[in-house]
């Protein structure tokens, strides 16, 4: 483990490096999107309680291998600078996907994964672990019960895990790779007394960096929790969780915590009653492909063919960028309200809070320092 080494630069406001992009975007001008988030495929090996993508039923879906491939190829050559390989299912279930990264690497595309990590495998590890800027090992536990309770799987799921953590910062020491080992943990009534346990547990594995928060229950997740698991205890309690936790933090490794989840530090996303017209812009910097092969604006269109951009099958990625399809969908997309809590979980809603923040009328904006 070591953040100092491998995390550097990742608390920085990395939007402010993104200049050409951003002259475009304030001038209304075309620019390629600098991330693109792709979901290689719909299945998974977890029934995770908490997972967000539940409403979108992509189970059998795959993107065929050919165009997977063929997409991070093409990204690199119109502009697009990084790839976020998650979705709404495992990434790693994609037999294609470790290939497709290799061939966009060779193009300069950078690459992050988030991953149950438990198919994450020395042998792919070999291959891929070179050529990520991170990987985000999602959900984690020290208890092998209480994980596969949470992820509706069975307890050799842990332990397969867990040796692949391990591997995976063997490998990074031995070969001096640059990738950097994230992973989350989610506050649940049955781990409140452990959280300080499962982060030492996680230092010792070799992770660099955690972060503890509460997990974001919609009317879509499995679990359908009724209460934030935080109103149960008190703010004397929560604090004391936090300063345990905290305590781990060292020059080698670091622990965040945003609990609860109205914590100042946690960025959720948005709802009905804070609903802002053409505030979420962050759309045009960041775009998601589904693993039915279609482009759509953000995860609230995802699995809706009728907000889809335009489909891999069809046209090029840069074809359906440039489209008029694509600005008429956005339009909508920034226009209409959502009608539940579909963009509670929201992975663009600080992008969109900083994008806000160019249109502001500071008086400072000139004084840089």
């Amino acid at each position: 483990m070591s953040y100092k080494i491998h995390m550097a630069g990742y608390e920085a406001p990395r939007t402010i490096f993104q200049i050409d992009a951003l002259h475009a975007w304030q001038h209304d001008r075309y620019f390629a999107p600098v991330i693109v988030e792709v979901s290689p495929t719909g299945s998974c090996n977890q029934n995770c309680s908490f997972c967000y993508s539940d409403k979108v039923d992509t189970k059998g879906q795959r993107i065929d291998d050919e165009v997977l491939v063929g997409l991070f190829r093409e990204l690199p050559r119109i502009g697009v600078k990084a790839v976020s390989l998650q979705g709404t299912g495992e990434p790693l279930m994609h037999p294609a996907t470790p290939d497709a990264i290799v061939a966009g690497a060779e193009g300069g595309l950078g690459f992050s994964l988030t991953t149950t990590g438990v198919v994450l495998t020395p042998k792919i590890q070999k291959k891929i672990l070179r050529h990520l800027t991170f990987v985000k090992f999602s959900v984690l536990d020290s208890n092998k019960t209480r994980y596969a309770m949470m992820h509706g799987c069975s307890e050799k799921q842990w332990e397969q895990l867990v040796r692949n953590i391990a591997d995976a910062a063997e490998l990074r020491e031995r070969e001096g790779l640059d990738v950097a080992l994230l992973g989350t943990v989610y506050v649940e009534r049955n781990n409140f007394n452990q959280i300080a346990r499962i982060v030492g547990f996680l230092r010792e594995l070799g992770m660099d960096y955690v972060v503890v928060q509460e997990a974001t229950y919609t009317e879509f997740t499995p679990g359908r929790q009724a209460n934030n698991t935080s109103t149960g205890y008190s703010e004397a309690q929560i604090a004391e969780m936090k300063q345990s936790v905290t305590e781990l933090n060292s020059e080698d490794f670091t622990v965040k915590v945003r609990f609860p989840i109205d914590d100042a530090t946690y960025h959720v996303g948005v709802y009905k009653d804070c609903w802002k017209d053409r505030f979420c812009q962050g759309i045009k910097f960041f775009p998601v492909v589904a693993a039915d092969g279609r482009v759509y604006s953000c995860y609230r269109a995802w699995g809706k063919p009728e907000f889809a951009l335009g489909s891999l099958y069809e046209q090029s990625f840069e074809e359906i960028w440039r489209s008029t399809r694509r600005r008429e969908i956005e339009a909508v997309i920034m226009t209409t309200p959502p009608d539940g809590d579909e963009c509670a979980v929201c992975g663009i809603s600080k992008l969109n809070d900083i994008l806000a923040r160019y249109g502001d009328d500071n008086r400072f904006r000139n004084f840089l320092i």
